[in-house]
């Protein structure tokens, strides 16, 4: 649910900061858009794999019909990491960004 309302908040940041007058710097305008895509790419990723895990539990004959392999994990576990690594990386080149902005003044 927390992440939910998270994202929901990102989200309606990403289209009020679009305009480019509530932004400080173009640089910034770029920043924030590459994190709501990361933030985006985390949400398909996630909604995915509860898809399937769903699927798995709605369609299961026996309890081990829901276990799943490494590999299978793998799979569905690398685009959410990959998602929630670019989040967090974008979120630190903002941080860079507003410190060097704000030393330069």
């Amino acid at each position: 649910m927390e992440e939910t309302v998270g994202n929901v908040l990102g989200f309606s940041a990403f289209f009020l900061f679009r305009e480019r007058r509530n932004l400080a710097h173009k640089s910034l305008a770029l920043l924030m858009n590459m994190h709501c895509w990361w933030t985006l790419a985390l949400n398909v990723g996630w909604l995915v794999n509860c898809l399937m895990t769903l699927h798995a539990h709605l369609s299961m004959r026996n309890p081990s019909d829901i276990l799943v392999d490494a590999s299978m994990c793998v799979i569905r576990r690398t685009p959410e990491m990959l998602g929630v690594y670019g989040s967090i990386f974008s979120q630190m080149a903002m941080a860079a960004e507003r410190y060097r902005a704000s030393t330069i003044l």
